[in-house]
């Protein structure tokens, strides 16, 4: 007499990237000697799965069911990462053992989350990410542990409902469990606060980099402060945060998808737009991305916001070389031999560099002790294509610590009101007008200077942002060469 089979399905989700599809959690219990399979492609934490569900179910007062479990996620060729399906599975276990009425599993519903061993919901990654592929496959329901519902009620185009464990999920299941919670406001998740950051007024001199700061948060160009020790390269950086234009909605999700990937939000959305500022030991993968499971690096981690590279000639060449092509396509693929990973990565990068190893290179008034071997191998480490890439360079020199603070108009708010309507033109004007005589003028210097057709395409976009700080939408000569002199600077004069 063939055994009988106990089945049962619902849904839990799975991440590539950025992107979330549903994964069909199926539980089929048979009749007789006990064995437990999870099948589906999964890894090492999902295959352990059944351990922590056993000994959750046990706490939570549930009998373990008795015969052959097996468990399938599908599709059966997207590998399963992560501990968020814990929960499915162990609802999905239930059913299976008529515990729960499997007529009571919606096909709207989508589950996550971990179980600790006492039957409690323990939180997990990429909350933000699955919410989002739910509301495109059609969900109306998603069921997240409580330590993630602040983030995942930042998507209202679904119902979220929280679950503190094991047994309240299963009431939910059973319609006996209302679930959600009271409404919380969203905090900044990137720990950042508006006051977190200098004010430009209060840096010492160096009006010429405020400047160029000042264009490159226009067009959100990448920028070169090059410049001796102390003359105030990481403030000025710092500083630039409490510049940079407003933005949207849809860039805060998106941005905040990446960095719950990386366990890095629980308190909802983004705040401010994300600055990243590895320390220059980050390897090539930590910059990228990568490892197993895949995880998205410091260049996605700023996206949509600001990588700050100091001390850019102390960074390994093969990390610095790697930037190169997430500069152009403001993205990152990752081919490994299990597949290829897309994260996004549209940051703009500001870099700070010395103009030598001791730093004082060029200065009238500190003697340069360094060799001219020193200063080969210290070149050397940031390549021609790679500076190619970066829009402006700036000069910084020693400013004297008695000189006088600058004005009103260079504080912050001053600078942002400036820089947020030379943006709004910019937006509203569309592609930007180059004058007939600006085209000669930049063919001829491109050709003179012996620059790249690279540099046509950035020396206009840099000159389109000088334009709309002046209010105009059309680029006339004095702005090309403004943004020429930005671009043929030499930063280890």
């Amino acid at each position: 007499m063939p055994s009988k089979i106990r089945y049962s399905k619902l849904y839990g989700s799975a991440t590539n990237g950025v992107n979330a599809v549903s994964v069909i959690v199926e539980t089929s219990i048979v009749s007789g000697i006990p064995r437990h399979t999870i099948v589906g492609l999964p890894n090492g934490a999902v295959r352990e799965a059944l351990d922590r569900i056993r000994a959750a179910l046990s706490a939570s007062g549930y009998a373990i069911p008795r015969g052959a479990i097996t468990v399938n996620l599908a599709p059966a060729d997207i590998r399963k990462e992560g501990t968020l399906y814990d929960l499915p599975i162990a609802l999905g276990i239930l059913a299976a053992d008529q515990t729960i009425p499997i007529e009571s599993l919606q096909s709207t519903d989508l589950f996550l989350g971990e179980l600790s061993l006492n039957g409690a919901v323990r939180p997990v990654k990429g909350v933000l990410t699955a919410v989002l592929g739910a509301v495109r496959g059609g969900f109306k329901r998603v069921v997240v542990p409580k330590e993630n519902y602040q983030e995942a009620s930042a998507i209202s185009e679904i119902d979220v409902v929280a679950v503190e464990t094991l047994t309240e999920a299963v009431l939910l299941a059973q319609g006996r469990f209302l679930g959600g919670r009271e409404p919380i406001e969203l905090g900044m998740s990137n720990g950042i606060k508006p006051n977190d950051w200098p004010d430009l007024s209060q840096v010492i001199g160096q009006n010429a980099a405020i400047r160029g700061l000042e264009i490159a948060a226009v067009g959100r160009h990448n920028i070169l402060l090059v410049g001796p020790p102390g003359c105030g390269k990481t403030m000025l950086c710092r500083a630039y945060q409490g510049v940079q234009v407003n933005w949207t909605r849809p860039q805060q999700l998106e941005t905040t998808s990446i960095h719950s990937l990386r366990g890095l939000t629980s308190t909802g959305l983004l705040k401010n737009r994300p600055f990243r500022a590895p320390h220059h030991s980050v390897s090539k993968a930590g910059l990228l991305g990568g490892g197993s499971p895949s995880l998205p690096g410091e260049i996605s981690l700023a996206h949509n916001g600001l990588l700050f590279l100091d001390e850019l000639a102390e960074f390994e060449k093969a990390a610095l070389e790697s930037l190169r092509e997430p500069l152009e396509e403001g993205k990152v693929i990752l081919s490994r031999a299990s597949g290829a990973v897309e994260y996004p990565a549209k940051f703009q990068l500001i870099a700070a560099l010395n103009p030598c190893p001791c730093g004082f290179s060029g200065s009238d008034e500190v003697v340069c002790n360094c060799s001219h071997q020193d200063k080969h191998r210290y070149h050397a480490k940031t390549s021609g294509p790679l500076l190619d890439r970066i829009d402006m360079r700036v000069i910084l020199r020693t400013v004297d610590p008695t000189q006088e603070r600058l004005g009103e108009d260079i504080q912050s708010k001053s600078v942002k009101k400036r820089v947020d309507r030379a943006y709004q033109l910019i937006q509203g004007s569309g592609k930007s007008t180059l004058q007939p005589s600006v085209v000669g003028l930049l063919n001829r210097s491109i050709q003179r200077l012996k620059l790249s057709m690279r540099s046509f395409d950035r020396v206009a976009k840099v000159g389109r942002s000088i334009a709309a700080l002046d209010g105009r939408d059309v680029v006339g000569p004095d702005d090309i060469a403004e943004a020429l002199n930005y671009r043929i600077q030499n930063p280890y004069s």
